[in-house]
């Protein structure tokens, strides 16, 4: 938001896709806490902790669906809103690969540890 006022641009126009960038985040924390086994998050019971892992993982799949139907209250032309909603799903792809290396890493902590 910060960076369309500074170019002038009215915020407005860019409060779907804050959302929806702030629940793909949410849906990141979530579905970490459940992989990384974490316990607590901003000192409260993990999302999983609190409700289980099987609503852990629908609440943050059901943050991942809404950042999208947010991005479609997007009011400008198709092509624009369409770059936006792929620059979305890359950078979700990227969140993806990256947790994928943390568990490889962990893994191989975990083995190195053991001398296997």
């Amino acid at each position: 938001m910060l960076s369309c006022e500074a170019v002038k641009g009215d915020i407005i126009n860019v409060i779907p896709l804050t959302i929806g960038i702030e629940l793909i985040h949410n849906f990141t924390l979530v579905h970490d806490d459940i992989m990384d086994k974490s316990t607590l998050r901003r000192n409260l019971p993990t999302v999983h902790k609190k409700y289980g892992e099987p609503t852990a993982i629908m609440a943050g799949d059901l943050l991942f669906a809404k950042a999208f139907e947010s991005m479609h209250n997007i009011s400008n032309e198709c092509s624009i809103f369409k770059d936006v909603e792929f620059g979305l799903i890359d950078c979700v792809k990227e969140i993806c690969e990256g947790q994928q290396l943390d568990i490889e890493f962990e893994t191989r902590k975990m083995s190195q540890r053991m001398n296997i």
